[in-house]
C-alpha cells in the first residue's frame, strides 16, 4: 500500500515537474515570435533573421509559432473550463490554416501573400536573397528536395 502511495506522488511531482518544463518552453518560444514580429514591424534584421547564412523567420511563422504558444499555455492548465477549451480552438484553427496555406504555396510554386494578411505591403519580406523572390526561393526549395527525395 506505501509503494503505491509513493508511486503515486512520485508521479505527481513529475508531472508538475514536466508542466513546469513546457511552460518555460513555451514562454522562450513566446519570446522568440515575438522579437521575429518586432524585426518585421521595425525593420531590424537581426531578429528576422539572427546569423547572416541562416534563413529569416517569415512573419506568418512568427505569428502562428506565437499562435501556437499561447493555445499550449491554455490547455496547460488542470481547471479547464468549456470557455478556455474553445479560446485554445481559435489559434489552433488560424494556426492549421496557416501551416496549409504555406503547403500550398511549397507544392504549388503560387505565392499567395500570406505575409500581407498579417503586415500588409509594408511587411512583406522583399531582402530574403538578392534579386530573387519569395516564389522562386520556394521553388527551388521544393526542386531541390525532390532531387534528394529521390535518392
Amino acid at each position: 500500500m506505501r509503494s503505491q502511495q509513493t508511486d503515486s506522488q512520485t508521479k505527481e511531482r513529475l508531472t508538475k515537474r514536466i508542466l513546469a518544463n513546457s511552460r518555460i518552453l513555451c514562454f522562450l518560444s513566446a519570446i522568440l515570435a515575438l522579437l521575429a514580429l518586432l524585426g518585421w514591424i521595425f525593420n531590424i534584421n537581426v531578429f528576422k533573421q539572427v546569423y547572416p547564412g541562416l534563413p529569416v523567420m517569415h512573419a506568418n511563422t512568427a505569428f502562428g509559432l506565437l499562435l501556437a504558444t499561447i493555445a499550449i499555455l491554455l490547455t496547460g492548465s488542470e481547471r479547464r473550463s468549456r470557455k478556455t477549451t474553445v479560446a485554445t480552438c481559435g489559434p489552433g484553427v488560424v494556426v492549421l490554416l496557416l501551416g496549409l496555406l504555406t503547403l500550398s504555396e511549397y507544392f504549388s510554386g503560387v505565392d499567395f501573400r500570406i505575409d500581407l494578411l498579417i503586415f500588409g505591403q509594408a511587411g512583406m519580406p522583399t531582402d530574403l536573397y538578392p534579386g530573387a523572390t519569395l516564389t522562386s526561393n520556394i521553388g527551388e526549395s521544393y526542386a531541390f528536395r525532390r532531387r534528394f527525395a529521390c535518392l
